[in-house]
């Protein structure tokens, strides 16, 4: 018995919504402010991807371009005191002082 070749499905992909398109992009981190947050913990290139878990790289297209919504949520984490080897206790204990002193 021959086989007979595959018809491929023509698969169509969904569009995402307009609101998962603008979150992404309200959260992302842009040019200027990459470039304030460096310089407010005086960090080199070098220092910024080994704090941030990122190649040197990224860190200069960053600084011309800005960068995603998950490097911004690094920046803050690290600008809030939350290292990438503290424990998890540690930073939902950070988070809980952090919403007392906001209320």
């Amino acid at each position: 018995m021959t086989s007979k070749p595959r018809k491929h499905a023509t698969g169509k992909t969904l569009a995402r919504s307009r609101a998962y398109a603008s979150a992404a992009t309200a959260l992302r981190i842009t040019a200027a402010e990459f470039q304030a947050w460096q310089a407010e913990l005086d960090l080199s290139n070098g220092e910024a991807a080994a704090v941030l878990f990122i190649s040197p790289n990224t860190v200069t297209a960053a600084r011309q371009n800005g960068g995603t919504a998950e490097l911004g949520l690094k920046c803050r984490a690290v600008l809030a005191g939350i290292g990438a080897a503290d424990a998890w206790a540690d930073v939902r204990r950070l988070g809980r002082v952090h919403k007392a002193m906001r209320e």
